[in-house]
């Protein structure tokens, strides 16, 4: 089947679900152009378990016939397939707000994506390789609060072969209580059983004498590094991970408007201040690695405030090397508790921050 032409193997897929389940795999040996019109054949005219399972073999065969042919192509094919998966939230989830830390989307959005990973691979099990290095845009809509099922959707995922020594993970992922969207984004995951060395094109590091950036020393202790380790670090390393970097540039924020201190005035005045997007966020695992035995980082932050939003341009930084490992743009906005209505920061806020960097 493998051999045929496209609209042969399109009449073939039409003849029945089970069919179309061959036809999804015979595509993957036939080339582009049939294994899009046989998927399509195949979506409408099969149902189910037939059209799941059709998927999977498809996608194991494609990935069989690009591995073979990485040397010529270096880019392998998208699998356009979805999943969908409910976490629940737990206390450890949440912030001084009772509702999930920005940063924790990305622990369920990353178990989503392990989760479709293992479905495509054909495995039960997650497939735990995988590990968040991007996230290109996200958006913050609502909240997800203590005791919520959030519902994870991840589609269009794909996957690239660069050189033959490493695979990436393209996603689209969104999260959900009910019918409200809480925070979507997308994302980039690398397959670490794959992978042979960092990617992530390199940064300048903020500097750190600059009086417009705010530099917050980082005790980089052990048990906060929660990062998969790459295969080319000793077994049983640790090393910093997208979300660590991401939990240290709220640390810094939260630095640069006073702190415990400087939230509780902004809360008495009826204003909380909220992240609302990220943007071109990039976690190179490979300084990343290269960092792990480092015994201090700093987050480095410059903020400009802009009408309603306050954009925060961060790095994790190695600073004995002067080497990036992470960064992003944050943009917060300022929320009037009662009417739940977007305001300017007020003046209590710009004094705090003024008084820590310049802005």
């Amino acid at each position: 089947l493998g051999s045929l032409p496209s609209r042969n193997l399109v009449s073939f897929a039409k003849a029945s679900p089970a069919h179309a389940t061959v036809a999804f795999a015979a595509a993957a040996c036939a080339g582009t152009a049939a294994t899009l019109a046989a998927q399509n054949v195949a979506r409408r005219s099969s149902r189910g378990q037939a059209r799941r399972q059709g998927l999977r073999v498809c996608i194991a065969l494609s990935a069989v016939q690009e591995r073979a042919n990485e040397n010529e192509v270096g880019t392998m094919s998208g699998t356009g397939v979805e999943s969908m998966a409910e976490f629940q939230v737990f206390i450890e989830d949440t912030d001084c707000f009772i509702v999930v830390f920005y940063a924790n989307y990305f622990r369920y959005f990353q178990r989503a994506a392990a989760m479709l990973g293992g479905e495509v691979a054909g495995i039960q099990p997650p497939l735990r390789s995988l590990s968040l290095v991007g996230v290109k845009s996200a958006k913050y809509a609502a909240p997800a609060r203590l005791g919520d099922i959030v519902r994870v959707s991840t589609a269009s995922a794909s996957s690239e072969s660069d050189a033959g020594d490493t695979k990436l993970w393209h996603c689209t992922q969104q999260a959900c209580v009910g019918e409200q969207e809480c925070a979507s984004a997308e994302t980039v995951y690398i397959d670490l059983s794959w992978t042979t060395r960092g990617v992530g094109p390199a940064t300048a590091p903020l500097g750190a004498s600059d009086p417009s950036v705010l530099v917050l020393p980082i005790a980089a202790h052990v048990d906060e590094l929660i990062g998969a380790p790459p295969a080319w670090l000793p077994p049983g390393s640790q090393c910093l991970g997208a979300i660590d970097a991401l939990r240290f540039f709220e640390r810094a924020r939260t630095t640069s408007i006073g702190g415990a201190a400087g939230l509780e005035v902004l809360r008495a005045s009826g204003v909380i201040v909220v992240v609302a997007r990220i943007e071109n966020f990039v976690f190179d695992i490979g300084a990343a690695a290269s960092s792990s035995t480092a015994p201090e980082l700093e987050s480095r932050t410059k903020v400009a405030v802009k009408g309603r939003r306050v954009v925060f341009e961060q790095q994790v930084v190695d600073p004995l090397h002067e080497r990036v490992l992470a960064w992003g743009s944050v943009t917060c906005v300022c929320v009037d508790v009662a009417s739940q209505r977007l305001v300017s920061a007020p003046p209590e806020l710009l004094a705090k921050m003024s008084q820590v960097v310049r802005i």
